[in-house]
């Protein structure tokens, strides 16, 4: 079970007014910078945190628009908070680090990642050029495709982020007067990243967990390994963190993140166990074929109608090719 410890923001996540800026611990406050992707997500959870110089550090600083960056200042400027040194970015997605490019043109910041992997196979195709190829090797029968809805747009990503410092796992940053540890938790994306306040005991997750959502695997970026068992690994390393108040980067701050990153395990070892049943019954399935024998929140036959149908499609072949390599025995 999780907590809540910002009732506004809970309340902001379960459709009420747009959240404020509020202060989290000592000279860390958390800014929703607007956007729009669903009823759902509105905002991302940008924090910013004070060194001991007086300048300010931006975590996923958000959706790049005029309208955020106005947010953003103002919070900054009615929190007494200075100068931004620095922005750092748990993943490449656009509404956590789509706003590089503007706060480097307002002056002279840092920009820190984390380490990225090799490169990730598979995955829903990025562009619409690509999507006839993903349709051949998921095996989806002519006979549906053109019923099928066009693949999401192709902007989800930063193609541009190129960051002045690459942090390494185990990493300080250098922020002054601060002790915020970086952990590598591939799975969401290949680079994301998680970041420990040690003095302040706060774990920043980006979408590596969320309170609600359970975050999608393998969405872009560069993975060294499965997507899946890389995310499977990342939930049990943050686990070790329960004492932390788990500041993530949409809906709610919150307490209980081991027994939340659990819950996110067993929700999609629940697919990889489906999966598994669905191969020991027909061996050479393809990924269609497997993906239609899956239990969906919505149901398979409003999902394929759907946008969604492109991510459900990626997610069986990752949690597929995890069975069929053996590695997801250790795992069931």
């Amino acid at each position: 079970m999780t907590e809540a410890t910002n009732p506004a923001l809970l309340e902001a996540a379960r459709g009420g007014p747009f959240p404020r800026a509020d202060r989290v611990a000592a000279g860390v406050l958390c800014i929703p910078i607007p956007f729009q992707r669903s009823d759902r997500l509105r905002y991302t959870l940008c924090y910013a945190i004070a060194d001991s110089d007086g300048g300010t550090h931006l975590l996923d600083a958000g959706y790049p628009s005029s309208e955020g960056l106005e947010v953003l200042d103002a919070a900054l400027l009615a929190n007494g908070f200075g100068p931004v040194r620095s922005a750092v970015f748990t993943h490449d997605h656009i509404d956590h680090a789509g706003s590089v490019d503007m706060l480097r043109s307002r002056g002279s910041i840092a920009v820190i990642a984390g380490p990225p992997g090799a490169t990730v196979k598979g995955g829903r195709p990025r562009n619409a050029a690509e999507a006839p190829r993903r349709l051949d090797e998921w095996g989806v029968p002519r006979s549906e495709r053109e019923a099928l809805p066009g693949p999401p747009p192709g902007d989800t990503h930063v193609a541009t982020l190129a960051p002045d410092l690459v942090a390494e796992d185990g990493d300080l940053l250098p922020v002054p007067g601060r002790r915020l540890r970086l952990i590598a938790t591939p799975g969401h994306t290949g680079g994301h990243i998680c970041l420990h306040d040690e003095d302040q005991d706060l774990l920043f997750t980006g979408d590596h967990v969320l309170p609600i959502l359970n975050p999608g695997l393998g969405l872009g970026g560069e993975f060294a390994t499965n997507p899946v068992r890389a995310y499977l690994d990342s939930l049990r390393r943050v686990q070790e963190y329960d004492s932390a108040e788990a500041c993530p980067g949409h809906e709610y701050r919150f307490r209980g993140l081991a027994s939340r990153a659990e819950a996110i395990a067993n929700h999609h070892l629940r697919r990889t166990r489906e999966v598994a049943e669905a191969l020991a019954v027909r061996p050479r399935s393809t990924i269609w074929e497997i993906a239609a024998r899956l239990s969906w929140t919505a149901g398979w036959e409003t999902l394929r109608h759907e946008r969604f149908i492109w991510s459900a499609l990626s997610q069986t072949e990752f949690h597929a090719e995890f069975v069929r390599s053996g590695e997801a025995a250790s795992y069931l």
